[in-house]
């Protein structure tokens, strides 16, 4: 093969890893946009009490991978944190599917668990992929982010016509099974994976290192007394919530403190970081919207009556992840484009514009709860177009910001740093359940739909604000990461 044509074509791993990371994804979102009304309808949950559940299962499964990293970086190495997170996924999707009361909270538990060693490290993975300098590596993690879409637009159409059918715990059981083909896929293809920079702590994890039997027996007993811990605080939603927020802000400080201690273009690297994971949080927090506070208006406020057929409101969970798989081709084509052309946009530039079209979004949304009859009667339309422009800006935060982690951090905090990015989803599980409980608590005045589309308007505000102050220091972190006009 020559130059030009490995230039232009993807590491076949790449694809491998898609595949693995799609049925993790499908089975996320699946159960995000089934889990309140789950809860709701199945086991009498009110309303600010599933709320708060959801939010401590989407705060958990993103809180987790900074502790699976860790675990990647200095014990187990990636590949097998890998395999042992699918493990515990599909353990606790079979647990899901036994119909019992206990078993809700056993089985989240050993998912998320599964999922703070999964997640991370299967991104981290990607990145290793290519060589440092590598111009293909923000349309590779584009591609991955497709793949991981994928799953995530399946996820809620088929949980939801599942649930519908023959009821909510089969969705858990086919879950279980389309993970076991990703595991069996990632098993098949471990041994052709070409990694161009392995980290020290990949280098490091050999039989005489980590071959002591207490030490490893160890690991394995704190990962199953943290899924332990994960079941009190799915007991006690309201007290996980505060407790994930809390341990996000202490590891990220944690991680700045890691940062002071390294050479200074490396603790300006780790330091920049920091700072977009922190608005990256905002981000996240308002697509958490889709699952919780959305839902509801969803379920309560919106004729989805199409055709002669109600849609299912879990199916309306899928129009995010829908619009970034559709439009993924598009930014594949014009970061590459730009690139070429030595114009692509920054990362930071990219995180700014990002957050201006997730302002834009919930302005269209807050027009599904207008009382103007003729904007009122659109208000499926108002909430496709407000996906769509929520998908667009996840295409041009996340993927781009992932890459940055992968190219930036220093190998052997690798695994850490991914972790510490899945961390500012944790943080946004609390920062997006502050935000729902401001629309959910406010239907409780008689004019309920009124008060979510204000709601939605704050939101819209608050992201407006947050894309100024990026766009402010945009100089500055373009200096810290020591970025060209090109976005390298």
């Amino acid at each position: 093969m020559d130059a030009t044509q490995q230039s232009k074509k993807h590491p076949s791993g790449l694809y491998a890893l898609c595949f693995a990371e799609m049925w993790d994804r499908f089975s996320f979102y699946g159960t995000t946009a089934l889990l309140i009304l789950y809860l709701t309808h199945v086991f009498s949950f009110p309303s600010v009490r599933a709320n708060d559940f959801y939010s401590t299962y989407e705060a958990l499964s993103f809180a987790l991978p900074v502790l699976g990293g860790l675990l990647a970086d200095r014990v187990f190495g990636f590949e097998q944190s890998i395999i042992l997170g699918a493990l515990f996924i599909i353990i606790g999707n079979v647990i899901l599917a036994i119909p019992a009361h206990a078993c809700l909270y056993l089985g989240l538990s050993l998912s998320v668990a599964g999922m703070g060693l999964f997640k991370g490290n299967i991104t981290s993975f990607v990145g290793l992929l290519y060589k440092p300098k590598d111009t293909r590596r923000d349309s590779g993690f584009t591609i991955f982010y497709m793949g991981m879409n994928t799953g995530a637009i399946a996820g809620p159409i088929v949980f939801g016509l599942i649930a519908h059918q023959w009821g909510w715990h089969y969705c858990f059981a086919l879950s279980a099974i389309l993970m076991s083909s990703g595991l069996a896929a990632f098993l098949a293809y471990r041994k052709r994976f070409v990694i161009h920079h392995t980290p020290s702590a990949i280098k490091n994890v050999s039989p005489k290192k980590i071959a002591h039997r207490t030490r490893i027996a160890f690991f394995y007993a704190l990962i199953l007394i943290t899924a332990g811990l994960i079941v009190f605080l799915f007991i006690h939603p309201a007290l996980a919530n505060k407790t994930v927020a809390v341990f996000s802000i202490i590891a990220m400080i944690g991680v700045a403190m890691i940062a002071l201690r390294r050479p200074a273009l490396e603790r300006n690297h780790i330091l920049a970081l920091i700072f977009l994971s922190l608005f990256a949080v905002l981000y996240f927090a308002c697509s958490l919207q889709t699952g919780s506070s959305m839902t509801l208006f969803i379920d309560h406020y919106v004729d989805r009556h199409l055709l002669g057929f109600k849609i299912p409101t879990m199916m309306f969970s899928s129009l995010d992840p829908f619009f970034t798989i559709a439009l993924a081709p598009f930014f594949v084509f014009l970061w590459g484009y730009l690139s070429r052309k030595r114009a692509e946009p920054s990362v930071t530039l990219k995180l700014f514009l990002g957050l201006l079209l997730s302002s834009a979004s919930f302005a269209v949304f807050s027009l599904a709860a207008h009382p103007t009859p003729f904007i009122h009667q659109h208000q499926m339309l108002w909430i496709v177009l407000g996906n769509l422009l929520l998908g667009a800006g996840e295409l041009v935060i996340v993927p781009p910001l992932m890459s940055a982690v992968s190219r930036f951090a220093p190998p052997d905090l690798l695994g850490t740093l991914m972790g510490m990015w899945f961390l500012s989803l944790a943080l946004s599980g609390y920062v997006g359940s502050v935000m729902a409980k401001l629309a959910i608590r406010k239907t409780t005045a008689i004019f309920g739909e009124t008060l979510y589309r204000h709601a939605f308007l704050e939101i819209s505000a608050i992201m407006l604000g947050a894309s100024v102050i990026v766009f402010i220091t945009i100089p500055w972190l373009k200096r810290m990461m020591k970025e060209t006009s090109e976005g390298r």
